[in-house]
């Protein structure tokens, strides 16, 4: 019983010096930031060439999906992949579809909206 005790009391101790667990606005989530249709020709193409992209960058980030791949990135990184992505569309004519977080939900954004926000739509 009394070794029980003990190892509660150190548990709630390490809890209190270390913060306890980590706040949900310091875990750095993985956030999708593009998607392409899922089709074969197309991972070899887009998908390989917008991971190659965002790793020349240092930015991890993982493709999952059924009827559509979604491309998702650390949250902390979203904007500078989102920003390479769309001058990759602009450049390179890559077929990828951008998503940003509104509200409570992803909505589709242009290239133009994130190279230029400030320019109408």
């Amino acid at each position: 019983m009394n070794k029980v005790i003990i190892i509660i009391s150190t548990l709630l101790v390490l809890l209190l010096l270390t913060g306890g667990v980590m706040a949900a606005d310091s875990y750095d989530a993985d956030t999708p930031i593009a998607s392409y249709p899922n089709r074969p020709e197309l991972w070899e193409t887009v998908g390989a060439r917008a991971a190659a992209i965002l790793r020349e960058h240092k930015i991890e980030s993982m493709s999952y999906g059924s009827a559509g791949m979604t491309i998702s990135v650390r949250a902390s990184r979203a904007a500078e992949a989102r920003r390479l992505l769309a001058q990759a569309i602009k450049a390179e004519k890559l077929q990828l579809t951008l998503t940003i977080l509104q509200g409570d939900r992803y909505i589709i954004v242009t290239p133009d909206s994130i190279l230029d926000p400030k320019k109408p739509q």
